[in-house]
């Protein structure tokens, strides 16, 4: 219903001193104008990263990145514990402790790139590059892979797999194997392969706005806690 004049005139609200009320509406107008500010600086720098992939796959001929990575090795020895998975917004730490053996799990080491093979997995961007030192195991179930850092820059490679064409590209050829995209499959994949300086220099354009974008959501965020 509407608030009425009457009662709108009895709700009650802490009144600091004019100096605090002040300090209160001046931190907030910051927060936003740092909001706005990376908001405006994130979106020009994720098109211009997306226009430069776009670009090369125009530009340069199309290689299968088989021959540019290898396959994550088996924790046969049994000496990492550590177990993590796979979901939409990074790796995760499972709510139970695995009943089997660790063997058979997958170590992932720095720059190991890892996703689960059922499609819906590759459509919903559950494919991430593992950033930690400290060495980690994953379920069989997961591809795990390496690129050669001679060649491919990691986080280059990762930015063309999140995009749609690829998705797209993954739908059609998992249809054929049990709607699965397993690492066979991965080595066929094609990308452009300008030279390493060219791959780092657009990673770091997409790294910029990223974080442009974590300002300003932490800001706003900070904002509205005011």
């Amino acid at each position: 219903g509407n608030l009425k004049e009457s009662r709108f005139l009895d709700i009650l609200i802490p009144v600091p001193s004019i100096d605090a009320q002040t300090r209160i509406v001046n931190t907030w107008k910051h927060l936003r104008e740092v909001k706005e500010q990376n908001e405006a600086i994130a979106e020009p720098l994720l098109r211009l990263c997306r226009s430069y992939i776009q670009d090369l796959k125009n530009k340069m001929p199309l290689v299968p990145i088989g021959p540019y990575i290898s396959k994550g090795e088996k924790n046969t020895s049994k000496e990492i514990s550590r177990v993590l998975g796979v979901g939409q917004s990074g790796f995760i730490t499972p709510q139970k402790t695995p009943n089997e053996s660790l063997s058979n799990y997958k170590i992932m080491d720095f720059n190991a790139i890892c996703y689960a093979p059922p499609l819906y997995n590759i459509l919903s961007d559950a494919i991430h590059l593992y950033k930690e030192q400290t060495r980690a195991v994953c379920s069989p179930i997961y591809e795990v892979f390496y690129c050669n850092e001679e060649f491919i820059v990691p986080e280059f490679l990762l930015l063309w797999l999140k995009r749609p064409d690829f998705k797209r590209y993954a739908e059609f050829y998992a249809m054929g194997v049990r709607n699965t995209f397993n690492y066979n499959l991965m080595e066929e994949v094609k990308i452009p392969l300008p030279p390493i300086e060219t791959q780092q220099a657009i990673v770091d354009i997409y790294t910029c706005a990223k974080e442009a974008k974590r300002i300003a959501e932490e800001a706003d965020k900070l904002s509205r806690e005011i």
